[in-house]
Formats: C-alpha cells, structure tokens, sequence
C-alpha cells in the first residue's frame, strides 16, 4: 500500500526540520573543535554597532560603583567637538600567570569612568566591538584571579591586546566548632538564615581595630583581594565543607585575614604568602552574640496597635521576606540579624510603612519605637517622554532625624513601560531622573500631585565623575543635592573610576576615611563636569 502523500506544509516542514539538525550538528562539531583565530574573530565583529556582550555605549544603568555593577553612563557635553565613529574593535587572550587560558569570568571596559562594554572572556578569548579610538580601561572579575585594572589606546580598525595576569596566592579559608564541625552547618542550626552566605573573609596588610563600616550590601567587599565562596550551582570546584572561600592574594607579602559576619569582625589571625590555608575555630554563640535585634510596635494614622502585618530587615541586594508577624498589641522583634544598613519592610494588605533603612550595628538592641502605617498613594509617571534606558530614583524627604534612619530609595526604569508607576508612603520626595546624557531633579509632594502621568522635562546633565582610591584602602562617599537628597552613599574599596549624570547645579559631597574622620566640599557641577579625587 502506497504511503499518503504529504501535504505542502508538512512537506516544508520535514524539509526545515532536516536543515537544523544538520546545522545543529555542524555547530556542535565546530564547537567541540574549536580553535579561535583572533584576526577572524576581530573581523566578524568589528561591524557590529555595540561593544560585545555589552549595553548600548551611551546606557548603563547606575549602581554600585564598582566593576561589578557599572556605574551610570556619562558623556561630553553636548556643545563638543564630535567623536570620532564607533568603529574600533578591541579583542585579544586572556591567561593565568602560568600561561593557561582563563575559562570563565568578566571584562568591561569604561572610558572616562563611563562604563561602556562588557566581555565574557570564555575559553581565554575576549572583543569589544563598536569603540570610538582612544583611551580606555580595563577591568575584570575572574575567580581565582587578582582584579584587573589597565588602560588601553584603541585604534580603528582592530587593537589585539594580550592580557596575562597577575600572579597570584590561593589561600583557603575554613572555619569549624571546637568540636570539628563545619560552622556554617552548626550556625544554621541556630538561625537557618545565619547558615546561608553569612560569612565571609577579607585581608589586609594590618589588623583591624575594629569592625568596618555598615554597608546596605549583601556581601561586603574589602581588603586586598577577592573572595570566592563555593559554587552551589556547580560551575566551578566545589570546596569542603568546612571551607567558606577562597581568597586570592598578592603573592609576595604577609596578611591579616578577618573573619566577618557582613561587616563585624569576628576573629582575625595572620597568614604568610604561601600558605595553604587558615582555619578558625569558633563556637557558633560567639557569631550569634554579634548579631542584632530590632524592635517596634506597628501603629495605624490614629495610633491603635496593627495586627498581623509581617516586619522584616534586609539588604538593597535581598529580594525582602522573612520577618515576624505582629501581635495584638502591634509590636514585633526581628532577632538574629546581620548587622548593616538595613531596609525596614513592613507588609500590610492596605497599608504601607516609611520608606526607611536602618542602621543596624553588631550586638545591637534597638527599639524603633512606634512606625505608622498609612494609606499609599499611587504615583505614575510618563516614561515615553523620555525615551529608552530612562530611570527614576525617589527619596522620601520626610526622613525623621532619629539617628541611624536614613532613605530608602524608590526605582523605576521605562524598561517596564511607557508609564511608570508605584506607590508612595505619603510625604514630600525628590525625584531625580536619567536618560544617557539628560537629567532632571524635582520634588513631588503626594498632598498636591500635579496632573498624572507626571512629565519630567530632562535637560542636558552633567558628568560628575569620581576617581581614585588605593588598593586595600577604604574610602566612604557620600553626596547629597542641595535638597538634601542622596545622590550617591557607599563604602568604596580600591581605586575607584566611575561617573554619574546629574543635573547642572551644587552637589555636598563627603568623604569619610577607615577611621572616620570628615572631609566636606562642596562641587559645582558645571556643563563641562567635574571631578571628586579619592584620596
């Protein structure tokens, strides 16, 4: 019996089906033998209109400044004599000290502290494509690698640049209970929360004299080099499990190693270059008695106590939850925490707390007193008027000047839409938006909200760029607008170079040095930009 004939569209389709399983077949055979020729590789992407891998060279969204999250995009003003097109190519090798390839791990590039490109150099090869010529810099987070930071002068067509880095000393960290346990296992045992990514290591040329500056992060990043913790995905080598990371090291002087609870200093011992690894015995209570309490009693606009609603702390990098639930009186108590600067989140079905982050030091017993509850107010602005990779930060203003409270800043970005909304605690903010070059700073307050969507007219901003710092030095930056607003607040580790679009006007600006003490300017920031020096 003769088999039914197919129809066109089965028959295209059976035909499609045999064509990707060839080329599938071929892709994997190329890739399983793959050998990468540098010169082609250049040539295939030097048409390509952005740098690899990376955003628009006019559009990074401003972060934490550090390489691991790009600080805003800047550029010149807006009268300049033009760049020359973006037609250069950047690419070349990446290898150990020892001469072997890196496999995994991340490039970016930035020009005048714009960050503008980023590269994952897999299997040892890396390009930016897209790069107006002329001087740039380099910076890396690759495991097991000290931190890259080297300039560059890219020239059109293709610059191939070579990079081997620095050598390097493994040291591993563990930390165990008098008995022999893992601690990370004991101290999970007595809070769950305490058990997961608590932990952490950093070195320095001299002991600590005390603990560092409370940070909003997550994880706290300090000392002379980087600290790798187990890979629980399983990328990468799986360590004991009595060992918390890995620090890698400049391999020619001796170290202090600090254990750390975020930011507290939980013991400290010295470690020579060479050395293998450093083991701390401690008894879980010692960590725990260095965590902290917060307390408060939750109250509704009249003052009567708020039942059943949940209050949590956590970091700016945490996604929120956790947290204890109310009682009938309103009050709860949040204990084992992590000390730092904290966001207070407190969840209601109709009701919304002060947008507030406390600071929260090691062994603390705060009591916050009452926090009202109040009604939100929905506040929606038009994101089409200012176009793509547009941002908004909202700071409440109404801040109380109870010491350790500070803002807890709102974000929008028009990546969510043509209008962008969220909802307010009522009281007075300062709105300050960005969109590549333009800027704008206003208030809003919820009592008289002008007619919605608000448009904000942006205008041509200003680049204020910060830049230097010593490897292994701290240095604390904090700016505010003439407002009050903050701009920008963190503790910076290393040299530093990075830049943030702001509207043309006078910026406060305080850097505060490992000890503590003060240095106040004042910058104006002028259509041409200025700079804040890091000592």
């Amino acid at each position: 019996m003769n088999a039914p004939s197919l129809s066109p569209w089965l028959r295209a389709f059976t035909a499609l089906a045999i064509v990707l399983g060839v080329a599938d077949g071929a892709l994997l055979f190329a890739w399983l033998r793959r050998e990468p020729s540098l010169p082609a590789l250049a040539a295939a992407v030097s048409d390509v209109p952005a740098a690899a891998g990376s955003d628009s060279a006019a559009a990074a969204t401003e972060a934490n400044a550090s390489p691991a999250a790009p600080a805003s995009a800047n550029g010149a003003p807006a009268d300049a004599v033009p760049a020359a097109s973006p037609n250069a190519v950047l690419y070349g090798t990446v290898t150990q000290a020892d001469g072997t390839a890196v496999q995994r791990g991340v490039l970016w590039i930035y020009r005048d502290g714009e960050h503008v490109g980023t590269s994952s150099p897999d299997g040892g090869v890396f390009a930016f494509a897209g790069l107006r010529p002329g001087e740039y810099r380099l910076a890396s987070r690759i495991d097991d690698a000290l931190p890259l930071s080297r300039d560059v002068q890219v020239d059109a067509p293709t610059t191939r640049l070579d990079l081997r880095l620095d050598p390097r000393w493994l040291l591993r960290v563990h930390a165990v209970t008098p008995d022999g346990q893992p601690l990370i296992e004991a101290l999970g045992k007595v809070e769950p929360m305490l058990g997961y990514r608590t932990l952490a290591a950093a070195a320095f040329a001299a002991p600590l004299q005390g603990d560092l500056t409370l940070s909003d992060l997550a994880e706290v990043t300090a000392g002379l080099g980087p600290f790798r913790r187990d890979d629980p995905f399983g990328r990468g080598a799986t360590l004991e499990k009595k060992t918390l990371g890995v620090l890698t090291l400049p391999p020619d002087q001796p170290v202090h190693v600090a254990l750390l609870l975020r930011s507290a200093v939980i013991a400290q011992q010295q470690a020579s270059p060479g050395q293998d690894e450093v083991t701390f015995t401690l008894d879980p209570a010692q960590l725990v008695a260095r965590t902290a309490t917060v307390k408060l009693r939750v109250v509704d606009a009249t003052g009567a106590p708020v039942q059943g609603c949940r209050v949590a702390l956590n970091d700016a990098q945490s996604g929120g939850g956790g947290g204890k639930p109310t009682g009938d009186d309103g009050r709860a108590e949040v204990s084992h925490l992590v000390p730092g600067r904290l966001r207070l989140s407190i969840m209601h079905k109709d009701l919304q707390g002060p947008p507030l982050s406390i600071d929260v030091p090691p062994g603390a017993d705060l009591d916050l007193g009452d926090v009202t509850l109040q009604r939100g107010v929905e506040v929606a602005f038009d994101g089409k008027a200012m176009g793509e990779r547009g941002n908004i930060r909202i700071g409440w203003l109404d801040v109380p000047s109870q010491p350790g409270f500070s803002v807890r800043e709102g974000y929008l970005s028009t990546d969510n839409g043509a209008t962008m909304r969220t909802v307010l605690f009522p009281g007075r903010y300062a709105v300050r938006a960005t969109a590549g070059q333009r800027a704008v700073m206003t208030e809003i307050d919820t009592r008289a909200l002008p007619a919605q969507p608000i448009r904000l007219d942006l205008q041509p901003g200003a680049p204020l760029r910060v830049r230097g710092g010593r490897p292994g030095c701290s240095v604390g930056v904090e700016i505010r607008a003439a407002n009050g607003a903050w701009i920008h607040r963190r503790s910076l580790w290393g040299p530093q170079d990075f830049t943030l679009v702001l509207p043309i006007g006078s910026y406060a600006v305080d850097l505060v040095d490992a000890a503590g003490a003060r240095t106040h300017r004042t910058v104006a920031l002028a259509k041409a930009g200025a700079v804040v020096d890091l000592p």
